[in-house]
Parts: C-alpha cells; structure tokens; sequence
C-alpha cells in the first residue's frame, strides 16, 4: 500500500511538471564579478559563500551582505585541479572547510585560517563531511573511505569508483554514484550494502528526512526511495527532442526543509543546417537557462528568474531558504561572462 500511494502522489507530481511553467520574478542582486569562482558553496549560519577558484588559484569567502571577498589560502597547484565543485566541502558545523588540493585532503579553519593536510587512500577526488562534524567521507582511484579529523582510523568503505558522496543527514548512512554506469549506491556507515538501483546518475542529494535521494540525470532528476530503491521522474532540466543529447548542466539545490528543488531549465529551439552531405536538417540549441523552483507537494514549478536573453545556471539554496546563489551568464564578444547573483526568495 505504501508503495502504491507513494507512486500515485508523484505521478500527480510528474503530471502537474509537464503543465505550463509560472513565472514570478524575484529580485536578483547582482555581486561583484570578482568573485567568480569554479565552485561557490554556503557557510551554515552565516551569509557568506566559500569558494574555490583555479584562475586565482585560491579558496576564498564572499560576505553577501557587503560583496567582500576574503582570501583564505592559496591551491599549490591549481591547474591541477578539476571538477572543483566536487573537492570543495563545507562541514556542517560552519567552522571548518575540506577540499583536495595535488592529491592530497586538505583542512581549513575558516576563522583561524589554520591549515591542516592529511594522507589518504589515492588521490581524494569527491569529500563530503558528517552531520556531526566529526568525520569526513572521500573517493579516490582506491575506493570511498571514512577518515577522522585527525588522520586516522583511515577505513575502507568501498572498492568502486565513485563520485557525489553525500552523508545522510541521519548520520547513518554513505550514498554517492558508481562509475562509469552512473548507479547511486548506499552503504551504512560501518560498512553494510544497503541498496543498489538505476543507472545514468549524474548527481545525488539526501532529503533532510534520510529516507528519500534527489538523483539527477543527464535529461532529468527524480526522487528515489532509499529504504525500496524505487526511482520516479519529477522534471526535465530541458526540453530536449533529441534522447542522445544532452542538457547544459544537470544541477540540483534542495532547499532546507526538503519541500522545494532548485534547478536551471532551459528551452531549446531548432535551426535548419547544413549537414556533411550538404542536405538541411534541425539542430537544436540551448538559447537560454532560467532557475526554476519545484514545489514537491504541489508539484508546481516556477521560473523564478525569467530572463529570456540571459542565462542563469548553478543555483544554491542558502541554509535558512532566504536566497539562492547561482550565476548569471552573457555573451561578451566571442567570450562568456559569469556574474555570481543572489535571488532574493523572501
């Protein structure tokens, strides 16, 4: 019965997605550009937003309030960092920040400024701390292993590759995405396989009430059910007619209490081109990215950004829902611009 109530409910959902989008324009506050970055995550309890950059090769804050940038220490090797979002943590206690830096796993005391490295299992390229603060969750080549602050206790958890580690709030339990296939898989944190289910996961985030995962795909995100390992589509991040492509990120912020999903949408339009063979065929292009809001009860979503000539891509809901960080993009020339903005959801 549970099962058959839950699949009802979010086919109404699915259902409802599929309508016409409103649109409800919150104030956007641009910030400065100087503090762009290739990852911006929020400080708990605080407005300020920590981030990682490869072009100045730092970790740095940016108080909200004022649009100060605070430079807090320098990457020995920033060209050698990818995918910087995901090497870049936020310990929920707001006091501390992990991330990766020339293989090895990195602390950093946000007030102090005090740095600590620590030696791990390969090459750490995914971390992700407990809800308690104590420990901290990373992948490398060698596995996904649980490690305390101090450096010890440097424990096996999982020989897969895997990427997107999230920590239930709970406490309990580890889930991230096994490569290459993309399956989110779950594991308690002594050690025990709890779930294995669908495959093309891009991206994962554990609903405040442990028992359900947002998963993100390359065309779509939906919820699964961690305790069944059921998976049900709620939107699309596109209106993409071709399954072979793909949308141009697949991101997902959920807000604080769990009742609402934060992404970036965009419609795609067709233009006739010349193929290789020199006969016309549509192509389709993304011409624009607004940040849309899904409310998971109502299973309404709104544009909460509407700019048809700009996009805005990459949302973050800040720990009290009041704002959701995301970057504004325009075309300067041949180049892109990224503008980091607050959408103000009060």
């Amino acid at each position: 019965m549970k099962t058959y109530i839950t699949l009802l409910v979010l086919m109404l959902m699915l259902t409802s997605c599929s309508g016409k989008v409103e649109v409800k324009k919150k104030n956007l506050i641009p910030l400065p550009k100087s503090a762009s970055a290739d990852a911006m995550k929020w400080i708990p309890g605080k407005y300020l937003l920590a981030g990682i950059s490869e072009k100045t090769g730092s970790i740095f804050t940016l108080d909200v309030s004022s649009g100060k940038t605070k430079r807090l220490a320098e990457l020995s090797n920033s060209k050698s960092t990818n995918d910087l979002f995901q090497k870049l943590c936020i310990f929920p206690d707001g006091r501390k920040i992990a991330y990766t830096d020339s293989g090895s796993l990195v602390f950093l005391e946000i007030e102090s400024g005090k740095i600590k490295r620590i030696r791990t299992e390969g090459n750490p390229v995914f971390v992700c701390a407990s809800p308690d603060s104590r420990f901290l969750a990373y992948a490398s080549p060698k596995g996904v292993f649980i490690i305390t602050l101090e450096g010890t206790g440097n424990r096996l958890l999982s020989k897969d590759p895997a990427l997107f580690l999230q920590w239930s709030p709970d406490g309990k339990k580890i889930a991230y995405v096994k490569q290459p296939e993309g399956k989110v898989k779950i594991y308690s944190v002594e050690g025990e396989k709890l779930k294995s289910f669908t495959d093309g996961a891009q991206g994962l985030l554990w609903h405040p009430d442990s028992k359900k995962l947002l998963v993100a795909k390359a065309l779509e995100f939906g919820i699964a059910d961690a305790e069944e390992g059921s998976y049900f589509r709620l939107a699309y991040f596109t209106t993409l007619p071709n399954p072979a492509g793909t949308a141009d990120s697949t991101w997902l912020s959920l807000s604080p209490d769990g009742s609402k999903v934060a992404y970036n949408f965009g419609e795609l339009n067709p233009q006739l081109e010349k193929n290789d063979k020199g006969k016309e065929e549509k192509v389709y292009y993304q011409e624009n990215s607004d940040i849309y809001v899904l409310d998971l009860k109502s299973g309404k979503a709104v544009n909460v950004t509407g700019t048809p000539d700009d996009w805005e891509l990459y949302p973050e809901y800040s720990w009290d829902g009041n704002y959701i960080f995301c970057y504004r993009k325009r075309q300067s020339g041949k180049d892109y611009v990224l503008t980091p903005m607050l959408i103000d959801m009060r």
